[in-house]
């Protein structure tokens, strides 16, 4: 479906590996500090929100990311597992070897700090589970939905943990419990950057518009 596309920043394609290092070469904008991977995630992210990017920026910020040394920190890792799945963004689940790449980096960061970002990495990990699961040996769908779960129990005021945990009910064929998060979602809508307004715009369509997603309980 279309909004699956949109959805996964981790969308994975037939990438293997990084390239040679030095071999990022791009006109435009800086990318920042080039020690620093989070400097070229926040490029690309720049681009994504005001739709100036394009399939060779995505690779470009792939390409610098994999020629920064690996601090050690959940931030490094972070950046290295999304940027993995922005350069593929759109071209499928194909390629087995990008997808654990980014099962990889994302369990890293979780394990350098699981709080990182609000627990960033672990919605990541979370929602490649429930659309890749079923092409990775130990992580499935039920688990990260759970991941999911877990951190809307924790963070229920975060707009972006409700998107994912309804994205990923409607994933696994249950749209009644997406109807909750998708509600409170666009509650706390002020806080999505604008692709996730997309996203939230495309789920509540595909329940039937938002008069059909009713968090209930007078909410």
């Amino acid at each position: 479906m279309a909004h699956r596309c949109l959805a996964l920043c981790l969308l994975l394609g037939v990438h293997t590996g990084c390239a040679a290092a030095g071999s990022a070469v791009h006109p435009g904008e800086q990318v920042g500090d080039e020690d620093d991977a989070l400097s070229a995630l926040s490029w690309l992210e720049r681009r994504i929100a005001s739709g100036t990017d394009t399939e060779r920026d995505r690779n470009f910020a792939y390409e610098r990311v994999c020629d920064i040394a690996d601090d050690a920190s959940a931030g490094y890792a972070y950046a290295r597992a999304a940027l993995a799945g922005r350069a593929a963004e759109g071209r499928g689940l194909s390629a087995i070897a990008l997808i654990k790449e980014v099962q990889r980096y994302g369990r890293m960061s979780v394990k350098r700090d699981r709080a990182f970002r609000d627990g960033a990495a672990r919605r990541m990990l979370g929602t490649l589970y429930v659309f890749a699961g079923d092409r990775l040996d130990d992580g499935d769908s039920e688990t990260g939905l759970e991941l999911l779960e877990a951190l809307v129990d924790e963070r229920p005021d975060s707009a972006i943990n409700q998107l994912r945990l309804g994205e990923g009910y409607i994933a696994l064929g249950d749209p009644d419990s997406a109807r909750v998060p998708l509600c409170r979602a666009r509650a706390l809508a002020s806080q999505l950057v604008a692709w996730e307004r997309r996203l939230l715009a495309g789920l509540e369509e595909e329940m039937g518009g938002p008069s059909a997603v009713s968090c209930g309980g007078g909410e």
